[in-house]
């Protein structure tokens, strides 16, 4: 069974062109922006779904909001055994080419979660839980290094990330690799 899930937000997506592209979808849950109810929504379409179907959404951030979230979706779904299918970002997990889609998704949250240092080469630990690009000075916890990979996946523009955190286009791939 393929549920699709919509969610209006007050900045975009309008509902209306979002249930246009889960028209194959058995059903829909639809939301639209402030209604409030948001999670008994969500959580009502999660517990719709069983072994072998498959959830559908337009993109990324219509399912969760932030990385944490969007991991605990995630963990549910793989633990499941429910693919996702994110029309506007390619992602199918039904499919072997994005068979990892849903590991990346919870390795995000772990990033978050993790006491451990920062996970790449060219990133510096420093003592109050910041992680400092090298060859810049900038320093970025590992939150905000896991949100802007987040952002990434939801389809904002590297260059507006690197604009808000007033980090070069290079030093973003060095902390986001």
């Amino acid at each position: 069974m393929r549920i699709g899930y919509a969610r209006e937000s007050r900045q975009g997506q309008p509902l209306q062109m979002q249930l246009d592209k889960l028209k194959d979808c058995d059903t829909v849950f639809k939301e639209k922006a402030g209604g409030g109810d948001q999670q008994k929504t969500l959580d009502a379409c999660l517990d719709a779904l069983h072994n072998g179907d498959v959830l559908v959404v337009t993109r990324l951030d219509r399912l969760a909001d932030n990385t944490s979230k969007l991991a605990q979706i995630a963990a549910r779904l793989q633990k499941q055994g429910i693919d996702l299918v994110v029309r506007d970002q390619a992602i199918d997990t039904s499919k072997d080419a994005n068979d990892a889609a849903l590991k990346v998704i919870s390795a995000l949250a772990d990033l978050r979660q993790s006491d451990a240092g920062p996970q790449s080469a060219t990133v510096t630990p420093i003592h109050n839980g910041k992680a400092m690009a090298s060859h810049t000075g900038v320093q970025l916890s590992k939150e905000q290094i896991a949100e802007m990979q987040y952002r990434i996946a939801c389809g904002e523009e590297v260059s507006e990330l690197c604009d808000e955190y007033n980090i070069s286009i290079p030093t973003f791939y060095h902390l986001t690799d």
